[in-house]
């Protein structure tokens, strides 16, 4: 049987010794085969038989996935006890997988399973594993590094060449004994110390910073001094610092000098107490100076070996002007390198004017010569120098260390340096594959080289930092790959601009602050004419439409949010979904809703943008009597509303009613069932030209003001009834025609509403009954029963009541009458009699001539004589005559009698 493998593409390979390979087949011999990939990417394959009856046969298509190995970065790890690092992956399946970690001992070093983030323990050598598994738990692939964790034992300064050209500047930083960089312990070392012998020859800083300073002196630049200031007047100079892992020193003379550094690290052991140890470090510098006679310093171009330029030589006088020579037109010019003849230079000159050198450093100038005129020069001098040196900074960062907030990418500047400090006047062109880019937190920060960009006809590396979250993450920038030649910068990422990212309405005002830290600087808008900045406060007012960034920067923070300023142009209000007619009886619960939605030029939704800028708008309407209207955002949702709260037919008319004395008696007219237009409208505040306008139709309702109704006879055989509101189109039906009647006796109209009195009379009052008015008002449907009684002949509970009340009253009255009638009669009936020989008082005397004659007549009728009164006995004893006449009295009356014992002695009655 003859089996051929059908590959697609060239992304698979056939692996057998027994084949023969065809263009597209690959024909073999027995019934298995293996292939392996190629290249990176999503392939088929399948496989044909024939047999021997001649009819080929096809099997199914098989796709299949060729991905890179997968591998962890960095390939080795060398850390202290106590540092941190997060690893990371490249390689590995695509799309459905996913990677887990562990550690082969925990007591040396721990990592996170799924973040990557490593731990050193204590002391000891462990493997770290990468696994990846598909969708149902299936290892696909692995990989392993090396850990090593241990405690330095001594530490040293990392200067390349130990020479230093005077005006230019070196970074210098510690390194473990066993070439260990800071990577490996920088996250438990503290209280950096840096010392300068002779600060003569050599002072901390960066030449960027002074430019800075010096900036800053002439009023033209406000930002802050670096924190390694330079110090003239002291032979030695002592700097420390938590964040001082990394010194920038800056050649001042000819000399040389010895640099310190002494710091404290604070290993961890598992098991184990804190173990501090203190490490000093020291290395020796010298500072070159230039030739006494270099007046060709600055027409010469340094040029890094194995290096091909851009078009550093203009090929045309128009290149270095814009405009023609006294009438001549542009002339091309012949470029060629002045050297001995009977030696090879490591310079040559290529097409469209650049400049390659070779593997070996060289000196030698370049010489120009115009075709036409014949006129020769020296048009630059190239030396060609191995790169020994890089600094990471430029005048915007300076600094070894950087704050950015969240979600900010920023550009670091890359300096290649040869050995004696000076920078390459090109060294981007073909570089960035030459660089290698490290972090120690990759969960922080996210780097990227990008392409070269040409800055004033020289190119500079660029790296650009994307923060990611808050953190702190050391970056380290190799040579390829070249410990030896690197530099370190510390990146804090915590600080940001609120608001971020924000939009705002044309016409707002914004507060711009930076959160995080308190930082001197100034605020900058990429454009004034969208939104003017105070750079001092950072108040803001967007005048104008589109997008615009805002900066801060301090002395060591840079950082911005990207501001979009919209505009509305137009306003739109719609009616209330699903209602027909606007009506204040019943009452909404929750009011009338009139969508309300603002649109820039483009037709986008601004009335809502960002988490807390809405636009401002008002809401009116006309007329404004029928109930108030109000703006309203919806909770959680991105709805604006214009919310209509109609007032109750009792303060509507009251409020109709004030409009009416205003306006001197003129009235707002409806139609004849008092339905009236209503014009809703939405402006907004901050663009008066946008304007949204919705008609709709309202019809109020009314108010019964009484609830019930009594009908009596003959006192009470009519009432009347009070509505307020919508009275135009009311109507009023009952059941009983013959025995009651309702009529409209009044009414009071402003036009749209008003009060009208109905009469409800009695017609017959034989018998008692009971009926129901109704009040009901077409346009709306609604209904109001207001219910009706009579009873004939009946004492109500009311009347009832009455009567109960006045014959209380009348009670009470009596008793009180009585009660006063007996107190008077007590006192008059037994005066005290004075005793003998006691002389009444004229007033007595006269008081007693004034008594009543019932008295006297009562002493005359006894005794014939009149006693004085003065002379009458002092006793509570009813006198003789008036104990004779009650017996005589009770005597004579008609069917009394005296048959019982008597339980009371007459005497003593009164």
């Amino acid at each position: 049987m003859n089996i051929e493998v059908h590959l697609h593409d060239e992304m698979l390979e056939l692996v057998s010794n027994q084949s023969i390979t065809g263009p597209v087949t690959k024909k073999i011999y027995g019934d298995t085969f293996t292939i392996r990939g190629a290249n990176v990417g999503l392939t088929s394959f399948h496989v044909s038989a024939r047999p021997r009856s001649g009819r080929e046969v096809h099997s199914d298509i098989y796709r299949v996935s060729v991905y890179a190995p997968l591998s962890i970065h960095p390939s080795r790890l060398d850390l202290a006890p106590g540092a941190r690092y997060v690893i990371t992956t490249l390689g590995g399946p695509k799309g459905g997988f996913s990677v887990q970690f562990l550690s082969s001992d925990v007591k040396v070093a721990t990592i996170d399973s799924i973040a990557g983030r490593v731990v050193a323990k204590s002391p000891g050598n462990t493997a770290l594993h990468a696994l990846a598994y598909d969708v149902s738990g299936n290892l696909m692939t692995k990989c392993s590094i090396e850990v090593q964790v241990c405690v330095p034992s001594s530490m040293h300064l990392e200067i390349r060449s130990g020479r230093l050209s005077v005006g230019q500047e070196m970074s210098i930083y510690p390194v473990a004994s066993m070439d260990v960089d800071l990577f490996s312990f920088v996250d438990v070392c503290t209280s950096y110390g840096w010392s300068i012998v002779d600060e003569q020859v050599l002072s901390f800083g960066t030449l960027a910073s002074e430019l800075l300073i010096a900036n800053s002196e002439d009023g033209s630049h406000g930002t802050q001094k670096d924190s390694f200031p330079h110090d003239m007047t002291k032979n030695k100079v002592e700097h420390k610092t938590d964040s001082g892992f990394l010194a920038r020193v800056i050649g001042r003379s000819a000399g040389r000098t010895t640099v310190s550094v002494s710091f404290m690290c604070h290993f961890y052991s598992v098991g184990q107490n804190e173990v501090p140890i203190h490490y000093k470090a020291s290395n020796n510098i010298w500072v070159v100076p230039a030739p006494p006679l270099a007046v060709g310093l600055c027409a010469t171009w340094v040029l890094p070996v194995n290096y091909t330029s851009s078009g550093l030589l203009p090929q045309w006088i128009d290149d270095l002007s814009s405009g023609t020579l006294s009438g001549i037109s542009a002339h091309n010019v012949m470029y060629s390198v002045m050297h001995d003849s009977g030696s090879n230079s490591g310079i040559s000159i290529l097409e469209g004017g650049r400049l390659k050198t070779s593997e070996r450093t060289d000196l030698a100038c370049v010489q120009a010569r115009d075709r036409n005129t014949g006129r020769s020069e020296v048009a630059a001098c190239i030396r060609v120098a191995e790169v020994a040196q890089m600094t990471v900074g430029d005048e915007q960062f300076p600094y070894r260390v950087v704050e950015l907030s969240v979600g900010i990418q920023e550009h670091l500047t890359v300096n290649l340096r040869d050995e004696l400090g000076i920078p390459f006047f090109e060294a981007g062109v073909g570089s960035t594959s030459q660089l290698v880019v490290d972090t120690n937190r990759a969960d922080v920060v996210s780097l990227k080289i990008p392409d070269v960009q040409h800055w004033d006809g020289s190119s500079n590396i660029t790296i650009f930092v994307q923060a990611i979250r808050q953190g702190t993450a050391l970056i380290r920038v190799c040579y390829k790959g070249n410990r030896h030649i690197s530099d370190f910068v510390l990146i804090h990422v915590g600080v940001y601009l609120a608001p971020q990212n924000p939009m705002v309405h044309f016409g707002s005002h914004v507060n711009f602050s930076v959160i995080g830290k308190s930082e001197h600087g100034s605020w900058s808008s990429s454009n004034s004419n969208i939104l003017k900045i105070d750079s001092h406060t950072g108040k803001a007012l967007a005048i104008g439409e589109g997008v615009v960034t805002v900066s801060f920067s301090g002395s060591r923070l840079a950082t911005y949010t990207l501001v979009t300023v919209v505009k509305v142009t137009l306003a739109k209000i719609e009616a209330p979904d699903g209602v027909r007619l606007l009506t204040n009886v019943p009452r909404p619960e929750q009011g009338y809703k009139f969508p309300v939605k603002f649109s820039d030029s483009q037709g986008r939704d601004v009335g809502i943008v960002g988490k807390e800028h809405m636009v401002t708008y008002e809401c009116l309407m006309q007329p404004n009597f029928i109930g108030k209207i109000v703006p309203w955002h919806e909770p959680g949702k991105d709805k604006l509303y214009c919310i209509l709260w109609p007032y109750s037919p009792e303060k509507s008319v009251s409020t109709l009613e004030q409009h009416v004395i205003s306006e001197n008696g003129s009235i707002i007219m409806g139609d004849p069932y008092d339905n009236l237009q209503v014009t809703v409208a939405v402006v907004g505040l901050g663009a008066p030209y946008a304007v949204g306008v919705v008609k709709t139709t309202f019809v109020g309702g009314f108010s019964v003001l009484e609830t019930a109704v009594q009908l009596s006879s003959p006192r009470k055989n009519r009432t009347l009834i009070r509505v307020v509101g919508n009275i135009g189109g009311v109507q009023v039906s009952w059941f009983k025609r013959n025995a009651i009647e309702a009529v409209c006796t009044s009414t009071k109209h402003y036009g749209i509403g008003g009060i009208a009195i109905y009469e409800v009379k009695l017609l017959e009052d034989e018998d008692s009954f009971s009926d129901t008015l109704v009040f009901t008002l077409p346009e709306t449907g609604q209904n109001e029963e207001i219910p009706v009684r009579y009873d004939a002949g009946h004492v109500t509970i009311s009347d009832l009541s009455r009567q109960f009340i006045l014959v209380m009253i009348a009670l009470a009255v009596l008793i009180a009458t009585l009660f006063i009638v007996c107190t008077r009669v007590h006192d008059l009936s037994g005066p005290l009699r004075p005793a003998a020989g006691v002389l009444t008082s004229p007033s007595v005397q006269q008081r007693d001539h004034v008594s009543p004659a019932g008295d006297t007549a009562l002493d005359a009728h006894s005794n014939g004589l009149q006693t004085p009164l003065h002379q009458r006995t002092l006793s509570r004893t009813p006198p003789q005559p008036y104990t004779d006449y009650v017996g005589r009295t009770i005597e004579h009356t008609p069917y009394y009698s005296r048959q019982g014992v008597r339980k009371f002695d007459p005497s003593r009655t009164y």
